[in-house]
This record gives C-alpha cells, sequence and structure tokens, in this order.
C-alpha cells in the first residue's frame, strides 16, 4: 500500500524553532547541500539546536529531513498546479460543451427544417438556372451569407450581382433588374424595415422578379407567397442554457442554409458544372497549397509589393 505523506506537526516546537523551520523553508535551495555545522553558523545558533529541533519533529537526521522538506514543498507545488490546471480544464470543457452542443443542436434543427422544405429549394435550384442573373441582398450576417454564396455561384459561372447598401450603384442595379432575373434575400430576423422597404419596392415595380426570402422568423413582416420563403433555425433561440450563456453566430444557420443549396445544384446539375475549370481549381486549392491557384495568387501579391 503506497504510503501518504504527512506533513510537519509543529504544535510541539518552541518560537525560536518555528523561526529556524521557517528559515530552512525560506532559503532551502541555497542550504541544500550545507552540512549542519554551517546551516548553524548561517542561521547563528548551536549544533545542539538542530539535533534537537529535529527530534521534536521526530525526524532521524538533517538530509532526511531536507529530503521530506523538498517532498512536502512538491506537493504544495503539485497541488496550485493542480488547481489552476483543474479550473482552466473544466473552463475549457464548459466552453467546449456549449459552443459544440449548441452547434449540434442547430445542425439538427436545420436538417429537419430543411428536409422538410426539400421540394421548395429543389425548385430553387431550377430558378436559379433557368435565371438570366441573380441578386442578393443581406444586411450584417445576411451580408456575409450573400457574400459566401455568390463565391461559389461565381465558381458555377452564375451571373451574380450582390446589392449593397449605401453603395452608389444601389439604385442603379435595381433600375436594371429584368423579369428574368431571380432575387434572394437574406434576412435572419426578417424584421429590418429596410429590408422589408426594398423587398416590396421590388414586388411593386418588377412584378415579374421571381424573388426568394432566406430567414428564421415564421413571422416575417415581408408578404411573400409562401413557396417562395426558405425556412432556416434560429440558432440564437439556445444562446442560453441553464444560465449559461453561448456567444453564438446566426451566421451557422445561413451557412448551412448555403452549404445545402450549394451542393443540391451542383448535384442536379452535375453533367454540366463538373468540367468547369473555375469549379476544378477552387476545390483542388482547398485540398493542396502548393498547387497552380495559390502560385497564381501569390505571384500577384508579389507583383502588388513591387509597386508598393
Amino acid at each position: 500500500m503506497k504510503k501518504e505523506f504527512k506533513k510537519f506537526n509543529l504544535e510541539n516546537l518552541s518560537n525560536k524553532q518555528v523561526d529556524f523551520y521557517n528559515f530552512v523553508i525560506n532559503n532551502l535551495d541555497d542550504i541544500l547541500e550545507l552540512s549542519i555545522k554551517e546551516i548553524s553558523e548561517k542561521y547563528g545558533c548551536g549544533i545542539s539546536f538542530i539535533y534537537t529541533f529535529l527530534a521534536s519533529l521526530n525526524v532521524h537526521g538533517w538530509k532526511t529531513f531536507i529530503f521530506l522538506l523538498g517532498i512536502q514543498r512538491g506537493i504544495n507545488n503539485a497541488v496550485k498546479i493542480n488547481k489552476a490546471f483543474n479550473k482552466e480544464e473544466n473552463l475549457k470543457n464548459k466552453i467546449t460543451n456549449l459552443v459544440f452542443n449548441n452547434n449540434k443542436i442547430t445542425d439538427f434543427e436545420n436538417k429537419l427544417i430543411l428536409d422538410e422544405q426539400y421540394l421548395k429549394l429543389d425548385k430553387m435550384c431550377d430558378d436559379i438556372i433557368n435565371a438570366k442573373k441573380i441578386i442578393g441582398f443581406g444586411q450584417g450576417h445576411g451580408l456575409l451569407a450573400v457574400n459566401d454564396l455568390f463565391g461559389m455561384f461565381s465558381k458555377l459561372e452564375l451571373k451574380c450581382t450582390q446589392l449593397i447598401k449605401n453603395k452608389s450603384n444601389f439604385k442603379q442595379i435595381i433600375e436594371e433588374i429584368e423579369d428574368e432575373d431571380l432575387f434572394i434575400f437574406y434576412s435572419f430576423k426578417g424584421v429590418s424595415e429596410f429590408t422589408i422597404t426594398l423587398f416590396n419596392l421590388i414586388k411593386e415595380t418588377k412584378p415579374n422578379v421571381k424573388t426568394y426570402l432566406v430567414t428564421s422568423n415564421y413571422n416575417c413582416k415581408v408578404p411573400e407567397l409562401s413557396n417562395r420563403t426558405i425556412f432556416i433555425h434560429n440558432n440564437l433561440m439556445e444562446i442560453e442554457i441553464k444560465g449559461e450563456i453561448i456567444l453564438a453566430s446566426p451566421l451557422r444557420s445561413f451557412i448551412i442554409f448555403n452549404d445545402f443549396l450549394k451542393t443540391l445544384l451542383y448535384y442536379k446539375n452535375k453533367k454540366e458544372f463538373s468540367n468547369l475549370k473555375l469549379l476544378i481549381t477552387e476545390l483542388n486549392s482547398w485540398k493542396d497549397n502548393n498547387n497552380d491557384y495559390y502560385r497564381s495568387e501569390k505571384n500577384v501579391l508579389k507583383k502588388d509589393e513591387k509597386k508598393s
């Protein structure tokens, strides 16, 4: 059976012996190699005082005492380190569980919601392929979602235009929208007055343009036909679990929708898309940092550096 280390009992020591004990503790590294005689001279006491001190602690020999002190100090340090480690480990586990559990719920809920809307998504893919041009609009996370979607659409050689609030060409883009175009709105909450006003403007001035709304709000104020509204999961509903806050982002649900839509679009048109050079280069670039795509990017950067 493993013996547990017992701490020194200082209750039977005199005040001077306690002072000597503290002296040794505070100077342990400096006196490790010293003899009892050298220590007595350093502290200013007789050798007999040290032997009496050891006897009071029920320790046989100075080297044994120093050895036990080293163990005790090691245990104390280990306890401090262990407490700090456990605190960090507990925090790490807490954050990991909060974030990844939230993401698991988000992914699962989006799966259920998107599965139910498969026919609408299938029709949306057909409308995208048949559109002369695809216009996208969103604010905040919606803007990022449009940027993500159109990034891949450009590799699929689909003509896209991202409409951005306060851009100088905002009105011009709206005026140039044609009946054969497709408009996709991203609005997580579906309550932005600007988005609602813009949506109504498109419906009034361009009634033949097909419009899609992607939102998490089932009570959205946008008066759109139900077969053109795609719903996603509001993952911000679970940002507080049993009093614990998760700083989640609505972008996750948008990205899951985008990934679903892009992949469905690809497989529905795989024959046409499979040989697109831009798409092949893009897909390969994700797997190989040394391919032509990255080399060309690096060359552009080098040229820019020389110019500057």
